[in-house]
């Protein structure tokens, strides 16, 4: 009877060892499973949903916010899944974020100070640690300058009879109040150049003295810049006024005007006998 014993206690052993291991097995498989044996949900890949490639000026907030969307194994939108953000410069808002019931993490962006390209980038991990596919992710935006430059080609004349008005226009479509640094550059050909009166007209009406009478007996006015800082005076300059001067006028009086409208460039030919032609002229505004 005791060599029966000991053989049934032996002949025990390694059932109650499987019964262990498949309830070992069970557990590690109602763990990573839903009820229905189909594995658990997790999240698995990172995306842009919306608010790529966007453009503002500098130093300003995109207009629309930035979308990324977290999807599980099988495609669908994955909640509590952390994303963190960050900026090659400017500011996001927040700089982490956790995806919602869409599977969605949405987040601001101002930009920084650099005219055309900026990066943001996004990154999310899974439990274990590893990256989501596609993480880390980036989203790109474009830094607009804060001065933009217009220009008329359109070739007006100028004279030759006394009294003879050139207006010349350019129209500015954006509204925006007007920061320094206001600038104006013309090009024309005239052979006495004492004749010319040039006039800024901004859209409200107010006149800004350009140059008048200036130049003596000289031809043209050749890639001429208009610009308060200018360390030489127009009335001092020698035709064909090449390079950059202070106007007789200041235009720093049109900031905190509105831009929108027409900016007329008026010369007028108090002269006769001698004409020209105005070939350009260029207008450049900021905003703040």
């Amino acid at each position: 009877m005791k060599n029966l014993n000991y053989t049934g206690k032996a002949k025990l052993k390694p059932v109650l060892i499987l019964t262990k291991l498949f309830t070992v097995i069970l557990i590690i498989f109602s763990c990573s499973s839903n009820d229905d044996g189909s594995a658990a949900a997790r999240a698995n890949s990172l995306q842009v949903f919306s608010g790529d490639n966007q453009s503002s000026y500098i130093g300003n907030q995109l207009s629309d916010v930035i979308e990324i969307l977290v999807n599980d194994q099988n495609g669908n939108a994955f909640a509590g899944t952390t994303v963190s953000f960050s900026v090659s410069e400017g500011t996001v808002i927040p700089n982490i974020a956790t995806t919602d019931a869409t599977g969605k993490a949405l987040v601001t962006w101002t930009l920084g100070s650099s005219i055309g390209e900026q990066i943001l980038t996004a990154t999310a991990f899974a439990n274990d640690g590893t990256p989501l596919i596609g993480s880390p992710l980036n989203i790109l935006a474009e830094g607009l300058d804060l001065c933009q430059i217009l220009t008329n080609t359109e070739q007006l004349p100028i004279g030759p009879d006394a009294g003879t008005e050139t207006n010349s226009i350019i129209n500015v479509s954006d509204d925006f109040i007007i920061a320094p640094d206001v600038l104006v550059s013309i090009n024309l050909e005239h052979t006495f150049d004492a004749d010319l009166e040039i006039f800024l007209i901004a859209p409200n009406g107010l006149i800004i003295e350009l140059s008048t009478d200036n130049g003596a007996g000289g031809d043209n006015y050749t890639n001429t810049v208009f610009d308060d800082q200018a360390s030489a005076l127009i009335i001092d300059g020698i035709a064909p006024f090449t390079g950059s001067f202070r106007p007789e006028g200041v235009l720093s009086g049109l900031i905190g005007n509105e831009a929108q409208g027409d900016w007329i460039l008026k010369i007028i030919d108090d002269a006769g006998a001698d004409g020209g032609m105005l070939l350009s002229w260029s207008l450049q505004l900021c905003r703040s």
